[in-house]
């Protein structure tokens, strides 16, 4: 009877002190504990944006071949595509038209480049993602809710790409959607 109690005190508890990790689950430990603990935490990867960066993921897979994981996304220590998407919404604090924007912006590259011999594009959705989601921060009127979208360092923190590499992904995408 302790237990039902118990569970719903602590995450009122955690939900007061811990406001943006409000999709927590409570999971029973293994048997043998070293703490002796009763609970373990699980957070949620997707921050709460679970629905959105898995469509965003599902898009950039069967529209541009992309995989959710790629060598150099494992070499840098990033997570799978869907996760990264969250994460990069969720840090940004990008409201959703921001999302929207850049999924539309997907389309419209989509349809400038054409496919190579084994369909696909050339580029990972890593770094289609980061570009779209970039281009679609910097636009004027969203940049009340990014100050620091035109800055590669500030995008660079964030993915663990090189200034250089996000200076590229956001020159190539934006030329390409211009079509100079």
């Amino acid at each position: 009877m302790a237990r039902r109690r118990r569970e719903p005190l602590l995450r009122q508890i955690l939900s007061q002190f811990l406001p943006d990790l409000v999709h927590l689950k409570l999971a029973r430990p293994p048997r043998v504990c070293i703490h002796g603990c009763r609970w373990t935490i699980l957070v949620d990867p997707y921050l709460g944006r679970g629905d959105i960066a898995r469509l965003c993921a599902n898009y950039l897979v069967q529209n541009f071949h992309s995989k959710e994981e790629t060598s150099s996304s494992k070499r840098l220590g990033q997570p799978k595509l869907s996760v990264f998407i969250a994460q990069m919404i969720y840090l940004a604090g990008a409201p959703y038209n921001t999302v929207i924007a850049a999924l539309i912006l997907l389309q419209r590259f989509r349809a400038k480049l054409p496919a190579t011999s084994d369909g696909s594009f050339g580029f990972s959705g890593h770094m289609l993602w980061l570009g779209a989601f970039v281009i679609a921060c910097s636009q004027d009127s969203m940049l009340h809710f990014v100050p620091e979208a035109r800055s590669a360092a500030y995008w660079s923190e964030m993915t663990l790409y090189g200034e250089r590499e996000v200076d590229e992904v956001y020159r190539s995408c934006g030329a390409n959607l211009t079509g100079t």
